[in-house]
């Protein structure tokens, strides 16, 4: 049986919404195991992260809270990632459900509009991972800096640090 199939209303070649395995297929390896995998990364880091914190109170606290911080930083960065995932994917389930659930037709420009969302939080998450890098952050000052010499003295490169 033929999953992929050319939509003439919306000009496009995708696994149609009506087709329940395929479409859930697909979300589940392209989009649900990746979450669920970053997810349970971040659950493992998170218990890790407090169970040094407990052994950081009887040891030496000057090392271990900077360890701490860079931990949390590093956790709350995981979480925004996520976040934008999540929240980008919420135009796609509200016509799969607008779809599925409700048994009306699916508008013309649903299928755009969730693949905008998708691909633009996508995008959005590699950026952010690329900026999160510290080598990269430190590269990007420098040269904004070095560009821009009149906001040497300013706290813009606070902002980007």
């Amino acid at each position: 049986m033929k999953r992929i199939q050319f939509q003439e209303t919306g000009r496009i070649c995708q696994v149609p919404i009506n087709d329940i395995f395929g479409f859930m297929y697909l979300a589940t390896f392209i989009y649900f195991l990746p979450v669920t995998g970053i997810i349970f990364i971040y659950i493992a880091i998170l218990k890790y992260t407090k169970r040094s914190l407990i052994i950081a109170n009887v040891r030496q606290l000057g090392l271990e809270q900077t360890r701490y911080r860079r931990e949390l930083r590093f956790i709350k960065r995981i979480l925004i990632l996520i976040s934008i995932i999540f929240i980008t994917g919420v135009p796609y389930l509200t016509f799969f459900l607008q779809v599925n659930i409700g048994q009306s037709p699916m508008p013309s420009y649903g299928h755009r509009i969730s693949f905008m969302f998708l691909s633009c939080g996508q995008g959005l998450v590699m950026l952010l991972a690329i900026f999160y890098a510290d080598d990269v952050r430190k590269s990007l000052r420098n040269i904004l800096l070095q560009k821009l010499p009149w906001i040497r003295g300013r706290r813009i490169g606070n902002i980007i640090s």
